[in-house]
């Protein structure tokens, strides 16, 4: 008889092209049943999901973010709703103020809430000399890269040692970009930095899972009430205005937001709330 890792690990084998190698590494550093969500129909494992713990630095504070990792249905029960629910529970049990995620559908994850709240750099690998890449130059790139930024991963050698390893596994591998003479970057093929890099497409995105705890993070005061509309976590539909940080509930509201909005204001988005939330901007390096 088949144990629950032996059907996450067959499962996320069925719906995504990493290497055996890969999945087996990536089970015994990063997934598994201890971080997963997931649902049995017939008997069968139908769709699962991971949350893992990463720190986040936002506004000079060290935080927790739970990233995504892995959503997935099996192809017999898709179309039934299980991703959209396993998310539900998932968002609705998590105390940190956000959850974030790479998305391999931009669109899904907007209906869920979820904004844009990281641009990766769109890498010219042509343009480059490429020479193999140390987890440790990787890490010294990327501490320069992140330089003055208000929000980012506080990522370790380790960090880079695990990627370069997923990476490994699945036959690629993480090269240096040198341009005059000196490394501006490094890159695998998929996702990458470039130090002064101007071309972006969207990366990582990010949502609200507990108002609370978001703006507990600042010093933000709001001079009227919103209502807060969250289609996927019911307990966040609420009327509130903010002073000092501090979210206070209110019986009636002056506007409304999304929690998609207001997600994406807390990461420099200037919209309906930009003139009371801070200028800031950063960028989050991570898919797994």
């Amino acid at each position: 008889m088949k144990t629950l890792e032996q059907d996450l690990k067959a499962l996320y084998s069925q719906c995504f092209s990493d290497s055996k190698e890969c999945v087996d590494y990536m089970f015994s550093e990063v997934l598994g049943a201890r971080n997963a969500e997931y649902e049995y129909l017939d008997g069968n494992l139908a769709a699962a999901m991971y949350l893992v713990q990463k720190p986040l630095v936002y506004l000079g504070r060290r935080v927790v973010t739970q990233c995504v990792i892995g959503l997935c249905t099996s192809p017999s029960y898709r179309k039934r709703g299980l991703a959209l629910s396993l998310m539900k529970r998932s968002v609705e049990k998590v105390a940190e103020p956000f959850v974030t995620l790479y998305p391999a559908v931009k669109g899904f994850y907007e209906k869920m809430g979820f904004a844009t709240v990281s641009f990766d750099d769109v890498i010219s690998y042509g343009s480059y000399l490429h020479v193999p890449a140390s987890a440790e130059k990787m890490l010294n790139l990327y501490k320069e890269y992140i330089e003055g930024m208000d929000f980012y991963l506080p990522m370790t050698q380790t960090d880079f040692e695990r990627l370069t390893a997923i990476t490994r596994l699945d036959g690629g591998s993480f090269e240096l970009l040198i341009k005059d003479g000196r490394a501006a970057g490094f890159g695998n093929g998929e996702e990458g930095i470039v130090l002064g890099g101007t071309n972006k497409q969207s990366g990582v995105m990010a949502r609200i899972t507990s108002p609370e705890a978001a703006f507990a993070l600042t010093d933000i005061d709001l001079p009227f009430s919103i209502r807060l509309t969250d289609a996927l976590v019911e307990k966040n539909n609420f009327c509130f205005r903010v002073e000092k940080g501090k979210v206070k509930k209110t019986d009636g509201c002056d506007a409304e937001i999304t929690v998609e909005e207001l997600s994406a204001h807390f990461f420099g988005y200037k919209g309906l709330l930009g003139e009371f939330f801070p200028c800031i901007s950063g960028y989050i390096l991570e898919r797994y």
